[in-house]
């Protein structure tokens, strides 16, 4: 399996989710997050991978889960963050947004690791 990073963002607005540019899944929504790199730490892989696809600095604020089946060939790292600052549109993200938890498009979600970690982040202490 590839290790996949992911941050949920905690942004003064809500939870940043972004709908997906590219496939799979193209224009469903996810927490920005991709593969890690060879040299590259899981934790520094969520943060790079926030800012290239919606232009957020974050600071890492603790794991949310770590996700994987084993039908998959992700594992999936998900952890909490939070920034501040104004999220913007890429390449990689068709449409940005800030969603309250009462708001979240869970029809509309673009990986069922996706569900899991927001389902997580939500019950955090």
């Amino acid at each position: 399996p590839k290790p996949v990073a992911c941050a949920i963002t905690a942004h003064e607005q809500g939870i940043i989710l972004a709908r997906r540019g590219f496939q799979p899944n193209r224009g469903r929504w996810s927490m920005p997050g991709g593969f890690v790199d060879l040299g590259e730490s899981v934790e520094d892989a969520a943060i790079r991978e926030t800012k290239e696809e919606i232009g957020l600095d974050i600071e890492l604020t603790q794991l949310v889960g770590v996700y994987s089946r084993s039908t998959d060939r992700t594992v999936v790292v998900v952890y909490a963050a939070r920034a501040e600052g104004t999220p913007n549109r890429t390449e990689e993200a068709l449409e940005v947004q800030a969603f309250q938890p009462t708001t979240i498009p869970w029809d509309e979600l673009a990986f069922w690791s996706t569900h899991r970690a927001l389902r997580d982040f939500l019950s955090l202490p």
